[in-house]
């Protein structure tokens, strides 16, 4: 009888550690790719213009000028598509929970990518805005099968100046099961048909072990538009953290794009005279604004909640809200800008 039949039990147990080892290792090897593949984007990065030099120099006072906040949702949202960390409760009580975390196929993100296109294009009776502010606009990613969204956006606005600053990028995430969410990279764009500049600021996230390498890499886009009395016009497009219990994070990256509003302002002391259109629906365009230059430049903030209802004129007590939703967008014209 050799060795290997006396005892065939010694030989499953090592066949069963050497399988432990070899998956401690591979998990140990995923940790150390995800950390390696794990950066956070500095501060205050200048952000070039990838699109037109548009035509318009500077916003004329006493004119009215449109802009639009709009999270696309990484082309995947349609009817019956639900991100699987999202959850709620029916009228009657019935506690739900999302299924998905990667679109339905490249052919629906392409589809639902020309209908935003379509609906940014009709936003207004002399077609796009004059801003469109875009959050979870996707370049190269699993979960969007690789469509490059910003691209096709910015085909569709060719005259349009192009801001586009990275706030979601990863290794291949394996999670969750079976439907990876995969590699990310998508971020925040700004399309503007006046000509300004932008920078990219970096928001505070949460950076523990687990957590940071789903909380995105989180940031918002400042760009300064002028005027034509020498001013400037700041134009915030923002994506906060969304699965934040108990808010303590969006209070802390709230605290930091008030703070910016207040360099740039000095202070928020008067309601905003622009009114806000709500559209209804989830990942749908939530605000679309309409602000006027006036004659003498006053302090004037103005964000977009996708709580709001149609024609409602946003109080400046929102801005102070850390609850408030995570796609949100500044107009801002400093008080610095006052004429006397």
């Amino acid at each position: 009888m050799s060795k290997g039949e006396r005892h065939p039990m010694r030989t499953v147990i090592r066949l069963c550690a050497a399988i432990l080892v070899a998956l401690a290792l591979t998990v140990a090897g995923y940790v150390v790719y995800l950390n390696v593949n794990y950066t956070r984007i500095a501060d205050g990065i200048e952000v070039s213009n990838e699109g037109a030099e548009p035509k318009t120099a500077a916003l004329a006072k006493g004119v009215t000028y449109t802009a639009l906040t709009y999270n696309v949702g990484f082309g995947a949202y349609t009817p019956d598509f639900s991100f699987f960390m999202e959850e709620g409760t029916m009228k009657d009580g019935t506690p739900t929970q999302g299924e998905h975390d990667v679109a339905a196929s490249k052919e629906s993100v392409l589809a639902c990518t020309e209908g935003d296109i379509a609906t940014i294009t009709a936003a207004t009776a002399d077609g796009a805005p004059d801003l469109v502010l875009l959050q979870e606009v996707d370049r190269d990613s699993t979960r969007s099968h690789h469509v490059d969204q910003c691209q096709a956006f910015k085909e569709a606005l060719p005259t349009y100046g192009a801001f586009y600053a990275e706030n979601f990028h990863c290794g291949y995430l394996l999670y969750p099961f079976p439907e990876f969410h995969g590699s990310v990279h998508g971020g925040l764009l700004t399309l503007s048909d006046v000509q300004g500049s932008a920078v990219r600021r970096s928001y505070p996230i949460d950076e523990s072990f687990l957590a940071r390498f789903f909380d995105l890499d989180r940031c918002f886009l400042a760009q300064r538009v002028a005027v034509e009395d020498g001013h400037e016009l700041v134009v915030i497009n923002s994506h906060m953290s969304a699965y934040d219990e108990g808010g303590v994070i969006r209070a802390q990256q709230m605290a930091l794009v008030m703070g910016v509003l207040r360099e740039y302002g000095k202070a928020i002391a008067r309601e905003t005279a622009v009114t806000c259109y709500s559209s209804t629906g989830s990942k749908r365009p939530s605000v679309t604004q309409a602000f006027q230059m006036p004659s003498v430049m006053t302090s004037s903030v103005t964000m977009s909640a996708s709580a709001l209802t149609s024609s409602q004129a946003l109080p400046m007590a929102t801005l102070y809200q850390p609850s408030t939703n995570m796609d949100t967008s500044f107009i801002a014209s400093p008080k610095t800008m006052t004429s006397e």
